[in-house]
């Protein structure tokens, strides 16, 4: 802890009126991205603010993020509304646990995320491309103006399928990659609205969730049973799940953690690959020589031959913009901490049980640490531009301990989808007009990205 009974010892920090009961649940619900952002400017590092009825306070300086994530980790646990909703769907997994039922959930994952593990997964990746780059061809013959979301969505759905199972999950079961959307937007609502009944209660939505839920759980839980009898090792997530031992304990996981750690890293992994995709995108197209620079090196590195493991890292520039993308658009654009214990942060009291806010997209503008903030620059990332900026400048997967374990996944997998489109296609823009953000679980944007494609 930073010192003893550190409440009585530090001032509250500022921030806005709030509402009885709801506190600015109100304002914040109406829009939240405007709602933080004139927060912070208004209010500092710090804000202070009831959410609901919990006090909570919007942390935004990249040493008050370290300080949450890393450095005081231990105090700062994923008890919190939100996670709280998720378990319904994977219960207590590497995503959603706290303490040592964590610590034995990433001591098993973890040898299966290691980059050796990561780079054999080339192939799947690019099968993935290859199939949504056959149907483009068909947009480009006929000029259809078509979503480029709902195309990121299932490419990044199919991708994940070829990683974590060697197959493509859209065409195993009618409705599978559906359910994972349907489940997505229940939990958001969950998240969001205070009033709602309990997940036991027989309303709509939640009976419309448990047979979403169901047919998910009965999808994986078959394809885990069909990997057991066949006794087959392959080169995919599956595989190594099986094979993951407790570096301590020795320890297997069992068919219910396997089973529920695959529906965690399939719901979570392809909604964040596809966001990222759908921004990338969205600022090549908005920025000229972004483009240009982006289909130089994928022509220069790849030669016409389709991208691979080794091929991957010569694509520096590619994943510099991947890089700025997740800098302005983080998927995972605020998430939340509660307190253990009375801390300090900045100066100001923390108090016990309180909610701490994390916002990467607030973090990512601090205009101290990002010049022109706003401006889509993928030098930034050059090694000498990176010299002395903060390591939680830039946190778009989290931090600490309990950084994304599928990070170095998603900076393998989406810049072997881009080179795929690249090599072959361009996207125009319908709409010239900037894309409106919309904040769910994961950032999106408004309406979608209306595009039509055509042939490099």
């Amino acid at each position: 802890m930073s010192q003893e009974r550190p409440e009585e010892l530090s001032q509250n920090a500022p921030g806005p009126w709030s509402y009885p009961l709801v506190g600015i649940l109100p304002q914040y619900g109406r829009d939240p991205l405007p709602f933080l952002e004139g927060m912070a400017a208004e209010y500092g590092d710090v804000v202070r603010c009831k959410f609901g009825t919990s006090v909570a306070h919007l942390v935004r300086h990249p040493e008050h993020v370290q300080h949450v994530l890393q450095k005081n980790q231990r105090n700062y646990t994923k008890k919190t509304r939100g996670y709280a909703k998720l378990r319904h769907l994977v219960g207590d997994d590497l995503f959603t646990s706290d303490g040592d039922v964590w610590l034995k959930h990433r001591r098993a994952l973890q040898a299966a995320f290691r980059k050796e593990k990561i780079r054999q997964f080339d192939g799947g990746i690019v099968r993935a491309a290859q199939a949504l780059a056959t149907r483009w061809d068909a947009y480009a013959e006929s000029g259809e103006v078509f979503d480029l979301q709902d195309e990121m969505t299932l490419v990044s759905f199919r991708a994940a399928g070829e990683v974590m199972f060697s197959a493509d999950l859209s065409t195993r079961a009618e409705g599978f990659g559906q359910a994972f959307n349907v489940v997505s937007e229940i939990i958001l609502d969950r998240v969001s609205n205070m009033l709602q009944f309990p997940p036991w209660f027989p309303s709509p939505q939640n009976l419309r969730f448990d047979r979403c839920r169901s047919l998910m759980v009965d999808n994986v839980q078959e394809l885990l049973a069909e990997r057991r009898q066949s006794g087959e090792s392959k080169a995919d997530l599956l595989s190594l799940l099986i094979e993951a031992r407790d570096d301590e304990t020795g320890q297997a996981l069992s068919d219910v953690e396997i089973r529920d750690h695959l529906i965690s890293l399939l719901t979570a992994g392809h909604e964040t690959s596809a966001t990222s995709l759908t921004f990338f995108w969205d600022s090549v197209t908005r920025n000229p020589d972004v483009e240009a620079g982006l289909f130089e090196e994928v022509d220069r590195v790849l030669q016409g031959e389709l991208p691979d493991r080794d091929s991957h890292g010569l694509l520096e520039y590619t994943m510099r913009v991947l890089q700025e993308t997740l800098r302005l658009y983080p998927p995972a654009w605020q998430f939340g901490r509660r307190a253990i214990e009375a801390d300090v942060i900045g100066g100001f009291a923390i108090p016990a049980n309180s909610i701490v806010m994390l916002s990467p997209y607030l973090t990512h503008r601090y205009e101290d640490f990002w010049p022109e903030p706003l401006r889509f620059n993928p030098d930034r990332f050059l090694p000498e531009n990176q010299a002395g900026r903060p390591k939680f400048a830039h946190f778009p997967f989290g931090g600490g301990p309990r950084i994304c374990i599928g990070a170095g996944m998603a900076l393998f997998e989406i810049p072997l989808l881009i080179a795929v489109i690249a090599q072959r296609f361009r996207l125009r823009r319908v709409n010239p007009a900037p894309s409106v953000l919309e904040p769910h679980i994961t950032l999106n944007i408004q309406g979608g990205l209306p595009v039509t494609v055509e042939r490099r």
